[in-house]
């Protein structure tokens, strides 16, 4: 089976929310000015939409942190691009 590659700008939207999904390691130009261009869309709209940043790597979690200002986003967090199998790892571990 291949494996498929994950991209590495994902936008997913709600009425409310607006998630951006980094993966990698290195915030690459296109990556950036794609981000830049989403928040400006963003904040010209009659009422803003919350944006959160979700990341898999903790170097990719420091880049965003440094070079997103704060004020521009609601949230950030880092997630495992393999959470299940996480979880199994854990619930094991825990004896349960």
């Amino acid at each position: 089976m291949a494996k498929t590659k994950k991209l590495p700008l994902e936008i997913i939207s709600n009425e409310s929310t607006t998630e951006l999904h980094v993966a990698g390691d290195l915030l690459g130009y296109k990556v950036f000015q794609d981000i830049l261009d989403h928040l400006k869309e963003n904040k010209e709209r009659d009422v803003p939409k919350s944006i959160r940043f979700v990341v898999y790597t903790s170097s990719m979690l420091q880049m965003i942190r440094y070079s997103i200002p704060r004020e521009y986003y609601s949230a950030l967090e880092i997630r495992s691009s393999n959470f299940s199998t996480e979880k199994d790892v854990l619930k094991d571990a825990a004896g349960m």
